[in-house]
């Protein structure tokens, strides 16, 4: 049996009454085009002027990003006509704050920034080649939170912090596990 979202439902109902058409409106689990799968899905006849949801993408993301299902009719020979209105996934376009492709992630770091370095890498490239990987960001943000403004600010703040090389004060001080930021480094390091 197929379903529509309640404000399709809602459409159909109203615009089927009022043109005396049957709407079908059927309950989830039961088949049904609304999934996604198939246009095609459903009664192999119909009645004339029967309306029902439906999508031929993939399964399982109607409703998810931009993903949404559409509508088909039913003819005056008995068969539904093509799904009208439905929106399938598309390549990811980055920067429009939509999830394109209804995987469930908007602006996917991985299509729109390509391949991005683990703190460690991120932090040895003068400039790095990439972004940093989402996951690697808080090691990195606690490594520089240590360096330029934490128990290292004294000695890293005049060259490293201000994108110069780092003085040996500056390494000495990074390099120390109990008062510098030694643990900050280490997880930058082992940040795989």
């Amino acid at each position: 049996m197929r379903t529509v979202s309640w404000l399709g439902f809602l459409f159909l109902g109203l615009v089927g009454t009022a043109c005396g058409a049957k709407v079908v409106v059927d309950t989830p689990g039961e088949g049904g085009g609304a999934g996604g799968g198939s246009s095609s899905s459903g009664p192999s006849t119909c009645t004339s002027g029967e309306v029902e949801a439906c999508y031929s993408g993939p399964v399982g993301v109607v409703g998810i990003g931009i993903c949404q299902s559409g509508v088909r009719s039913c003819s005056a020979n008995g068969t539904f006509g093509p799904c009208q209105g439905e929106t399938l996934p598309q390549a990811e376009s980055c920067g429009n704050g939509l999830d394109d492709d209804c995987n469930g992630v908007v602006d996917d770091p991985s299509s729109c920034e390509g391949p991005c370095l683990f703190c460690a890498d991120y932090v040895s490239e003068s400039p790095p080649s990439g972004p940093i990987c989402e996951n690697s960001k808080p090691v990195y943000d606690a490594l520089f939170g240590c360096l330029c403004a934490g128990a290292c600010a004294v000695s890293c703040s005049a060259s490293f912090c201000v994108n110069d090389e780092p003085g040996q004060s500056c390494i000495d001080c990074a390099v120390d596990s109990t008062k510098g930021c030694g643990k900050e480094l280490t997880a930058c390091s082992n940040d795989f």
